[in-house]
């Protein structure tokens, strides 16, 4: 009972981080993003390390040494998503920060390499213990924003050829 209790709570608490996301990248509003989701990767991070050293713990208490690896394979699924999507948000955040117009080409690279080291920790933890929809739909829109950014330099190159041929001419 105390423990579906607390998967609710995970799950709101979750839910309150999309939801806060989605209403500032709406308004343009990075900073407030990256100060919402920072604290929450590190909140995550500390409670599943809290979880598996209380769990080794009290297993240990109990002299059980067949359990001592038995939180490992049985996490706190809620938690365990909640930190993935907090993954997946930083990985969409910085993406959207590398294609800022007034960052020079090294901070646009070094936030967009950023971008592919989150999404590379998402993937990881993702198989590691699953996914849901909202993370499907998450990698999709990082996905679809890559895809943008991508091609956006894409134009931006071939523009560049168009004039410097017109130079040439």
């Amino acid at each position: 009972m105390v423990g579906h209790q607390y998967a609710k709570d995970i799950c709101l608490v979750e839910q309150m981080i999309v939801n806060t996301f989605n209403l500032l990248f709406e308004f343009d509003k990075l900073d407030d993003c990256q100060r919402l989701i920072d604290p929450s990767i590190k909140m995550f991070t500390q409670i599943i390390a809290d979880k598996k050293k209380g769990q080794v713990s009290e297993q240990l208490k109990n002299k059980s040494t067949s359990n001592v690896y038995e939180s490992e394979r049985n996490p706190i699924l809620p938690l365990e998503f909640a930190y993935s999507t907090s993954l997946i948000l930083k990985a969409i955040l910085n993406l959207c920060q590398s294609s800022q117009n007034q960052l020079s080409l090294a901070e646009s690279d070094t936030l967009l390499e950023l971008s592919f080291q989150w999404v590379e920790k998402f993937e990881s933890h993702m198989r590691d213990f699953g996914y849901k929809q909202l993370h499907l739909e998450l990698l999709l829109r990082y996905t679809k924003m890559l895809y943008e950014r991508i091609l956006g330099i894409v134009i931006q190159n071939m523009e560049s050829v168009t004039i410097a041929k017109k130079c040439l001419t």
